[in-house]
């Protein structure tokens, strides 16, 4: 299983269960998905699950001690 994280936004938004919207979708998806998938994954001889990034957080203003923009 490979995962690709490289949605980028330039506002801040929420998504509908309430976290910042870039982080939903970049990060806790991902957690999530392979969470749900892990009892597959330890089942399956030779499986892994890679998650690859992509730099544009260097791009971004984001405030790491802020992440659900509640500033």
């Amino acid at each position: 299983m490979r995962e690709r994280v490289a949605w980028s936004q330039w506002h801040c938004s929420l998504s509908e269960d309430g976290f910042e919207s870039q982080l939903a979708a970049n990060y806790l998806g991902h957690f999530a998905l392979t969470g749900l998938l892990l009892p597959v994954l330890t089942k399956t001889p030779g499986s892994r699950a890679i998650s690859v990034s992509i730099l544009a957080h260097n791009w971004s203003d984001n405030h790491c001690d802020d992440l659900n923009c509640s500033a």
